[in-house]
């Protein structure tokens, strides 16, 4: 079988002003004649706009050979500046050239606004600090509008509602009461994240299940952050157990939630080898800045619209694009 070639398109040189957030779609596929042929036209023709990226990679997966592509393009109207496009109408063009013609698995992302996020925490509030600092370098292109957390925090409140987020204390009972109680409890937990309208929820080292009845309640993607030893050592101390059981890497992974909890897609994983002479709390500060490092790349690669589901395993892998 012959296998299409890796392709790739040099971003447009504009300005960060007049790229904005151009509309964009990823796909995945198996290996067939005319892929690149029908985005190129559908983009070029169809919608008669020009590529600021694109790129397609051939994957060989087991005795097949798979397709990731993805694609951004903008149209520039006589003012110079992006012309707004129909989300429906792009969104029912692309099912049509993509999953019936070839069965692919699309992952569209057709607005202009920038992405609005929602953060999770308990306790530990880490993962949430180097978000905003993210944001507010602009390496991470969204915008926070709310942190909602079941420990009542000082500092870190002030933090969020001075950048220009809501923060939400919501407490949760630390033992299981009855069942209609923690409905109730699950219940509030969704209307609040709900009210928000956002398009992504990060779970920043967030202490408590979200149930699948939760999840699909949400019906918004929601990226989970743990330590890389989980399932290994679970618990509130998973550093300190990972230690004593002698690990000689420590690691955090960025994935989606699903009903299976951890075993969502991963999307960034970061893990680095402990020097012996750092110590325990070595160990932890290592651990804490690898958690930092694939929460905000995980919550990167998804606003971006730069990650989609394996094609062959995608309850449990994705692929990432530069």
């Amino acid at each position: 079988m012959t296998v299409t070639p890796q392709v790739e398109v040099a971003p447009s040189q504009r300005s960060k002003q007049e790229v904005g957030r151009d509309p964009s779609i990823c796909f995945t596929c198996l290996d067939q004649p005319h892929i690149l042929h029908t985005v190129t036209n559908y983009v070029s023709n169809v919608r008669q706009a020009s590529f600021s990226d694109f790129r397609q990679d051939p994957v060989r997966e087991g005795k097949q050979t798979s397709i990731y592509c993805r694609a951004s393009w903008f149209k520039n109207g006589s003012d110079g500046l992006q012309e707004e496009e129909d989300p429906e109408e792009v969104q029912r063009e692309l099912l049509d050239v993509l999953e019936q013609k070839f069965g692919a698995l699309v992952r569209a992302d057709l607005g202009t606004a920038q992405k609005k996020l929602g953060l999770l925490c308990s306790e530990t509030e880490h993962c949430v600090r180097a978000v905003l600092a993210k944001i507010q370098s602009g390496d991470l292109d969204a915008n926070l509008v709310y942190v909602l957390s079941n420990f009542k925090h000082g500092e870190l409140k002030h933090v969020v509602e001075a950048a220009g987020a809501e923060y939400i204390f919501e407490p949760m009972l630390s033992k299981k009461p009855p069942g209609a109680r923690v409905m109730a409890h699950d219940d509030k937990y969704t209307e609040i994240m709900k009210s928000f309208g956002t398009d992504v929820i990060g779970l920043g080292r967030f202490m408590r299940v979200l149930t699948p009845k939760m999840l699909k309640d949400i019906n918004q993607p929601v990226i989970n952050e743990h330590h890389g030893f989980s399932p290994l050592h679970p618990g509130k101390s998973p550093h300190h157990d990972a230690y004593v059981a002698g690990m000689q890497y420590t690691a955090g992974t960025a994935l989606y939630a699903t009903e299976d909890l951890d075993d969502g897609p991963v999307i960034w994983q970061t893990a680095v080898e402990v020097p012996e002479n750092l110590g325990e709390d070595g160990f932890r500060e290592l651990g804490v800045q690898c958690e930092e490092t694939s929460f905000c790349m995980g919550l990167k690669k998804h606003v971006g619209n730069k990650v989609i589901r394996n094609r062959v395993y995608p309850n449990r892998r994705t692929y990432k694009f530069p």
